[in-house]
């Protein structure tokens, strides 16, 4: 049995994930599984939701976020589907999209289109790829 600092309930040795036994007394984290959670998912809320601090890398004001989302009519400007909604999260998001190169905010993106918006920033590896798709096709259809 052992006392978790934060709730300070004495649990089970079952109820504390296991930790790096050098680092860890017992080999088993502080706290138990039940503050872990609660300390995590208020954690991500607080970073995420409250203050827009996920808009920070790219110097963007959360009102800026919200005229850009107006602005796209409230969806992602590549295929046109809705914000996503995170999971534990409490309000759905599009990502923003960005150039890695310069840094300039392009737009606002639904997950898909912002993954592959990632592959395509590359034109020599986009013409590459659609070059390979197209002889597959011609292959397949010869």
């Amino acid at each position: 049995m052992h006392e978790c600092p934060q709730c300070k309930c004495l649990k089970a040795s079952s109820e504390f994930r296991a930790g790096v036994a050098f680092q860890k007394p017992r080999g088993r984290r502080p706290k138990c599984v039940k503050c872990l959670r609660s300390n995590r998912s208020a954690r991500q809320r607080s970073i995420y939701e409250s203050k827009g601090r996920w808009l920070i890398p790219y110097k963007m004001p959360m009102a800026e976020y919200e005229r850009m989302l107006a602005t796209q009519g409230r969806c992602c400007i590549v295929c046109g589907g809705p914000p996503v909604q995170r999971r534990g999260g409490n309000r759905a998001k599009l990502h923003v999209d960005h150039c890695h190169t310069s840094g300039l905010v392009r737009g606002l993106l639904c997950p898909r289109c912002n993954l592959g918006m990632g592959f395509i920033d590359d034109a020599e590896w986009l013409a590459r790829a659609l070059d390979y798709r197209d002889r597959a096709l011609k292959a397949k259809a010869a």
